[in-house]
C-alpha cells in the first residue's frame, strides 16, 4: 500500500467537502471473551424460551470456520472482505467514483465455508451462537438458536476492512435480519473523536436500527478502554470474575 507523505496528508485535507484525513497505520487487536458459564443465559433459555431464534449476529472479525459442526448450522452466510488497499494485489481495479471500493468475497456457497486463519472470530461466533447439534450440549452460545453472518477481515485488523464490513452490513441488513454487530477488537486506548470513520460508521449502524457492541479490551488497566466501545451508541462489554465476590477481572480494561 502507499504510504502518504505529511505534505500528501495535508493536501487531501484540503480538499472541499474533507472533514479531516486519518491515518490506517495502527493495526487493531483481537479482544477475547473467556468465559460465559457465569452470565445466566441457560437460565433465560429454560426459563423464558428466548435463545436467539429470528435475530441475525454479524461477526466482525478474523471470520468464521463454518465447517465446524457448531457453527455449520448457524452460519447463513460468511465474507472474506478485501478493502481498497489490497484490491490491486487480489486483480481488482478500485473505482474512483466510488467514495468506499472494497470486494466482499463469499465463502458460504462450498462444502468448505471457513473464512478464519487465526481462530479468534470462530472462538467468538461459537459464544455468540454455537449449537449443540453435533456436540456437547451444555457447550452452546448465549444464543444458540441465531443466525451467525461472518465478516472476516484478515488476520489483522485494519481501518479499511472495517469499514468495508459495516458498509456491507448497512446495505444488506435488512436481507439477512442483522440486528446484532458484534466487535471483539479495538485498539489502545485514545480521547474519543466522534468524527473518527469508525465512530462515524457505528453511528450509522446504530441510526439504522442495530445494537452494536464491542470489547472493552484486554489492556488490564483502568483509564486503557478500547477507544471503539466509548461511543454512546455502542454497548462496551467488560469482563468479571465468577461468583461469590465478582469483580472486574484482572485482564479486562477500565
Amino acid at each position: 500500500p502507499h504510504r502518504s507523505t505529511n505534505d500528501e496528508q495535508l493536501a487531501a485535507a484540503s480538499i472541499p467537502g474533507v472533514a479531516d484525513v486519518y491515518p490506517d497505520a495502527e493495526p487493531l487487536d483481537w479482544h477475547w471473551d473467556r468465559t460465559n458459564r457465569f452470565l445466566g443465559a441457560s437460565d433465560v433459555h429454560r426459563n423464558l424460551g428466548i435463545t436467539g431464534e429470528g435475530v441475525a449476529i454479524a461477526i466482525v472479525d478474523s471470520g468464521i470456520d463454518a465447517s465446524h459442526a457448531n457453527l455449520a448450522g448457524p452460519t447463513v452466510e460468511n465474507y472474506q472482505l478485501i478493502g481498497p488497499e489490497y484490491l490491486s494485489i487480489a486483480g481488482y481495479d478500485p473505482d474512483p467514483d466510488l467514495a468506499t471500493t472494497y470486494v466482499a468475497l463469499p465463502f458460504h456457497q462450498g462444502p468448505y465455508s471457513n473464512t478464519d486463519t487465526i481462530g479468534h472470530g470462530t472462538h467468538v461466533a461459537g459464544i455468540a451462537a454455537g449449537d449443540q447439534d453435533a456436540g456437547d450440549p451444555e457447550l452452546v452460545g448465549v444464543a444458540p438458536d441465531a443466525e451467525l453472518i461472518g465478516y472476516g477481515t484478515g488476520q489483522v485488523v485494519f481501518i479499511f476492512e472495517i469499514l468495508a464490513a459495516f458498509d456491507h452490513i448497512l446495505q444488506n441488513h435488512e436481507r439477512l435480519g442483522i440486528r446484532v454487530v458484534n466487535n471483539s477488537w479495538g485498539s489502545s486506548f485514545a480521547l474519543f473523536d466522534p468524527e473518527h470513520p469508525t465512530n462515524v460508521a457505528t453511528r450509522a449502524l446504530y441510526d439504522a436500527g442495530l445494537v452494536v457492541t464491542f470489547s472493552a479490551g484486554n489492556s488490564s488497566q483502568e483509564m486503557m478502554i478500547n477507544p471503539w466501545s466509548v461511543a454512546p451508541w455502542v454497548i462496551s462489554m467488560g469482563s468479571t470474575t465468577a461468583s461469590p465476590n465478582p469483580s472486574r477481572s484482572d485482564f479486562s480494561s477500565g
